[in-house]
């Protein structure tokens, strides 16, 4: 009766999670179709096979949802690591976690690089992923230009390039990627802050939301 009855929780949660998974599938379906502009929470129910009531149980608001999406990738990866405990010495093994993950969601990554839904997630996980940075490394915490450079070398743009553009395998890109990332880090503990630096072909500084000109 006991293993009976410990058996119907574990059923239940992995069923809650399959609902919750198959919610969050539905918003990156939608978000990938052409005409996607703005994305309703009962369109989402009716492309999970659910109720507009079932999804506000697992996602009380559309921000909620839009968080969930946006960072599953980065839950994923985390969820594989022995030691969650994000640092340059683990850095290696999240990134080739994280885009494995990736690779294996590719329609969704795209869907953030090439929908306005897409766009705002990862806008949404900018302020994230630069405060990430500057915890990973000390070194370069104080250069703002530094880890914005290194959140670029370890973003999903940089996946794209590497696995689907270029045809890297996802383990060896993530080794790339970490690699310049050190090198970047290394320029920066021996030379100072690239901030402080006249880099050469340097532009001009372009405002939040203006398009750089050809």
């Amino acid at each position: 009766m006991s293993s009976s009855s410990g058996s119907r929780p574990r059923l239940r949660d992995r069923q809650a999670e399959a609902t919750r998974q198959a919610i969050i599938d539905a918003f990156l379906e939608l978000a990938h179709e052409a005409n996607s502009v703005s994305l309703s929470m009962p369109a989402v129910a009716r492309r999970a096979g659910v109720s507009v009531r079932t999804l506000y149980r697992y996602f009380a608001t559309k921000d909620e949802l839009q968080d969930a999406v946006a960072y599953r990738a980065a839950q994923r990866a985390e969820a594989t690591m022995s030691d969650p405990t994000l640092d340059r010495s683990t850095l290696a093994l999240y990134l080739t976690a994280l885009w494995r993950s990736f690779a294996v969601d590719v329609p969704a990554v795209q869907a953030e690089h090439a929908t306005p839904v897409g766009r705002q997630l990862r806008a949404a996980r900018l302020h994230d992923s630069r405060a990430t940075t500057r915890r990973l490394s000390p070194e370069a915490a104080g250069d703002d230009e530094a880890v914005d450079l290194l959140v670029a070398l370890t973003s999903s743009s940089m996946f794209l390039e590497l696995v689907y553009r270029m045809g890297h395998m996802p383990d060896r890109a993530a080794a790339l990627a970490v690699y310049a990332a050190e090198l970047v880090v290394a320029d920066v503990t021996a030379n100072g802050p690239l901030a402080d630096r006249a880099l050469p072909n340097r532009p001009l500084p372009i405002r939040p939301g203006q398009e750089i000109q050809p």
